[in-house]
């Protein structure tokens, strides 16, 4: 999660996964003749639930905030010790 770019990629590559397994999964008993067919139907639901999927998201972050505001391990400890380095001159 400190990285969005990679956390966006991991999640990327993993939404992908479940839907070829899917389509693996359902395309034999739909289809026959032993060959993948990716048509409008099959690219069309996979875009829609990507966009459902966005809306989703979308909306609960922005109702939602992203940090727990009553968590106890994110107050200030006054036992920290913060060490500055000097500028350089």
């Amino acid at each position: 999660k400190k990285t969005p770019i990679a956390y966006k990629m991991v999640a990327s590559v993993i939404a992908i996964g479940l839907w070829l397994n899917m389509l693996n999964l359902i395309q034999p008993a739909v289809n026959m003749d032993n060959v993948l067919h990716l048509g409008f139907i099959e690219v069309g639901t996979a875009l829609g639930f990507l966009g459902g999927l966005i809306l989703v998201h979308t909306k609960f972050m922005s109702e939602v905030p992203a940090v727990p505001i009553t968590d106890p391990f994110l107050q200030d400890n006054p036992m920290d010790i913060h060490v500055h380095p000097s500028a350089a001159h």
